[in-house]
């Protein structure tokens, strides 16, 4: 599989094609399932280009993590290569400060939505995807796991679940009235594409510097490095357009 094999780029192209094809319909139609004009402002397109880098990082990160825990390969010189000593269990219980920051993320984000403006929290979580990779990408193999590990699992939590919060309100605040509910599903629809075009873009990243796959870790690092670069970006988006995302949230 790869880039070598044709059916790669020929099912991308069909892919282009059937995209481009939709557009044109739905600017053609009565009713469309997601009229063009939700687009109109320069806020939504921000706020959906930042969810889709934040969720492509993220993807990388939970993809790639439990790789580097279970790695038992051979390399090309018949090497095993196995870079922490940890069962299948042991990787499920590894992953538990998610089950406690998870719930904390969202009750911050329901606390300081109201007395905040928006673009804080929905930054927070762009920096929350950044540092996380970053710390991942820096981690030695062979470190244990309280030392890096257990606080980038805990923090990188925060990325998703604050993203997720203040990008629905918004990308909400951004259309007209009649378009909030489109605009929100639209959200739920490009964190689970970005997830999986992040991973195909890591997967290439991932397999084109790991050195014939000789030097593994080489490749995770490198799409670390990639989620890293997305998050990035995403923070520089959204410092740009801050201000179309700077409403408070009132309670009623």
């Amino acid at each position: 599989m790869g880039w070598d094999r044709p059916y790669t780029y020929i099912l991308l192209i069909v892919g282009l094609l059937a995209l481009v094809l939709f557009v044109l319909v739905e600017r053609k139609v009565a009713h469309p399932v997601l009229p063009i004009e939700t687009f109109a402002t320069a806020t939504f397109g921000a706020v959906c280009g930042c969810v889709a880098l934040g969720w492509m990082s993220f993807g990388m990160f939970t993809f790639y993590l439990p790789q580097l825990y279970l790695l038992r390969a051979k390399s090309l010189t018949d090497s095993l290569i196995q870079f922490r000593h940890i069962s299948e269990l042991e990787v499920g219980l590894q992953f538990f400060p998610v089950i406690v920051t998870g719930p904390i993320a969202c009750v911050i984000a329901v606390y300081l939505l109201p007395r905040v403006p928006t673009y804080i929290i929905f930054g927070a979580s762009m920096v929350s995807f950044c540092v996380g990779q970053i710390l991942m990408a820096l981690t030695p193999p062979e470190q244990t796991y309280w030392a890096m590990t257990f606080p980038t699992t805990a923090i990188v939590t925060f990325g998703p679940d604050l993203a997720f919060a203040s990008a629905s309100l918004i990308a909400s605040d951004a259309v007209p009235h009649g378009l909030q509910g489109v605009a929100g599903s639209f959200i739920n629809t490009i964190v689970n594409y970005s997830i999986a075009i992040g991973l195909a873009l890591a997967g290439a990243v991932q397999s084109g510097v790991n050195s014939d796959g000789s030097d593994p870790l080489k490749g995770y690092r490198g799409a670390w490095w990639l989620g890293t670069g997305f998050a990035g970006l995403g923070i520089l988006i959204t410092a740009i357009f801050y201000k179309g995302m700077s409403k408070k949230h009132k309670h009623e």
